[in-house]
C-alpha cells in the first residue's frame, strides 16, 4: 500500500504543478478582476498543501520509524494544518496533557485530521460550522476527544454522515502505534470521538 501511495503521489504531483502554475497565470493577468484574488490565493494554498502531503506519503513509504513526539507540538501542527484545510470550520482546543509524550510516526498527524474531518463534516451536515479537540491523560495514556455537532453516533452500525475511508484508514494508523479509536454518542449532542494511545515515559 505505502508502494502504491508513494507511486500515485509521484504522478499526482505533475497536474497539480501544472494547476500551481495556471493560477498563477491567472491571478497574474491583468485581465483579472481584483476581487478574484483572494480566490485565487486560497486555491494556491489548497494546492501547496496537497503537494506537501503528497511529500510525506513519499517520505512516510521510505521511513515507517516511529519516535517520541510532545503533545503541545502535535497541537500546533493540527491548527496549522487546518487553518489551511477548512478555514470556514472553526476548531476550538483544549490541551490538559501540556508537554506529555506519545509514540508517533508520519501517519499520526494525518489520522488525526482525517477524524477532524470527519467531525467537522457531521457538524456542517447539521449547519454547524464547530467542532472541539479536548487533550487529557492519565498515568498511562493520552486521550484525544474531537466532539462534534452533527446527529449522532449510530452504534447499530449505520455511520453518521462524515465517517468513511477516513475512519478506516486512522484506525490502522493509530492502532499501529498501540492505540485505538472509539465513536460514541456524547450526552451534549452529536458524537465523540475518542482516540486513546500509550504515553511515553522516557
Amino acid at each position: 500500500l505505502a508502494t502504491q501511495a508513494a507511486g500515485a503521489a509521484h504522478e499526482l504531483n505533475t497536474p497539480l504543478s501544472t494547476l500551481a502554475v495556471l493560477i498563477d497565470e491567472l491571478r497574474n493577468d491583468a485581465a483579472t478582476p481584483v476581487t478574484l484574488h483572494r480566490d485565487f490565493d486560497l486555491m494556491a494554498s489548497q494546492l501547496e498543501l496537497c503537494r506537501e502531503r503528497l511529500r510525506e506519503i513519499v517520505d512516510q513509504s521510505r521511513n515507517t520509524d516511529t519516535q517520541p513526539q510532545h503533545v503541545d507540538a502535535l497541537l500546533e501542527a493540527i491548527q496549522q494544518r487546518w487553518e489551511l484545510l477548512r478555514p470556514e470550520v472553526r476548531l476550538h482546543t483544549d490541551n490538559q496533557a501540556g508537554n506529555a509524550a506519545v509514540m508517533a510516526d508520519h501517519g499520526l498527524l494525518q489520522a488525526l485530521l482525517n477524524l477532524l474531518g470527519n467531525a467537522a463534516d457531521a457538524s456542517a451536515a447539521n449547519d454547524n460550522h464547530e467542532i472541539q479537540l479536548s487533550i487529557v491523560y492519565d498515568d498511562h495514556k493520552l486521550h484525544w476527544h474531537i466532539d462534534d455537532a452533527g446527529t449522532g453516533f449510530d452504534a447499530s452500525g449505520n455511520k453518521p454522515d462524515g465517517l468513511g475511508l477516513g475512519l478506516t484508514l486512522s484506525n490502522a494508523s493509530i492502532e499501529r502505534l498501540g492505540g485505538k479509536v472509539t465513536l460514541a454518542d456524547r450526552a451534549g449532542g452529536g458524537t465523540r470521538a475518542t482516540i486513546t494511545l500509550p504515553l511515553h515515559h522516557p
